[in-house]
């Protein structure tokens, strides 16, 4: 399986919803208004950020 590096679109989205993950998880003043736990927010950044890896130009 060859892996390519993500376009700068992905990393950025991926490093963006990471940083609401983390946001969500440590702010509980933010955590009212996301109804989503900040471990699957996290999840769904990895998965986007691997998705970027294993697929051509994504």
């Amino acid at each position: 399986m060859m892996l390519s590096p993500p376009t700068k679109l992905t990393f950025r989205l991926s490093l963006l919803i990471a940083i609401l993950a983390l946001v969500v998880q440590f702010v509980p003043q933010v955590a009212i208004y996301v109804p989503i736990p900040g471990f699957y927010i996290a999840l769904a950044a990895f998965l986007l950020l691997a998705l970027g890896n294993v697929l051509k130009g994504f």
